[in-house]
């Protein structure tokens, strides 16, 4: 199995940081890929990842090892 992408990570963090904060985010899967809705509007990753940090978002990378 892959090892996860940093982009992967940073991506799950930010889904959870909108939706704890309210926002109204729906993920569904579509022939094998996910996509993004917020009030019927379809975002894509680097929407959703931009929003969160333009919201507060801190800590976009994983804990470094060590």
């Amino acid at each position: 199995m892959a090892e996860p992408n940093i982009l992967d990570f940073v991506l799950s963090n930010a889904i959870r940081f909108l939706i704890e904060g309210g926002l109204p985010l729906e993920v569904v899967e579509e022939d094998g890929k996910l996509r993004y809705f917020v009030e019927d509007r379809d975002l894509n990753a680097d929407q959703i990842m931009a929003s969160a940090r333009l919201l507060g978002m801190k800590g976009l990378a994983p804990p470094a090892d060590g």
